[in-house]
């Protein structure tokens, strides 16, 4: 994966702990979920959906050994840009 912002370690954990989980990187596939009913709006480098209760730890898990920081995202309607980690 060519310039992965460091995600390469992470994204190989996460689909090796937790395969089915759906990972998505670039702006195509972040985009949409960049802002909440706030008015922030903050990119962010790759989005984990989880298909199983079971899997969902696995995302946080692997970005805590990389050292990348992770914001959960429940239904985006914050209107104080927490769904964006403001």
């Amino acid at each position: 994966m060519t310039g992965d912002h460091g995600l390469a370690r992470p994204l190989a954990d996460i689909g090796r702990t937790a395969p089915g989980t759906r990972i998505g990187t670039g702006a195509g596939r972040t985009g949409p979920h960049a802002d909440d009913a706030s008015t922030y709006r903050v990119a962010t480098r790759a989005l984990a959906f989880p298909r199983s209760a079971e899997a969902v730890s696995a995302p946080p898990r692997a970005c805590r050994v990389s050292g990348i920081p992770v914001a959960a995202r429940g239904g985006g309607t914050s209107r104080a840009g927490d769904a964006v980690g403001c």
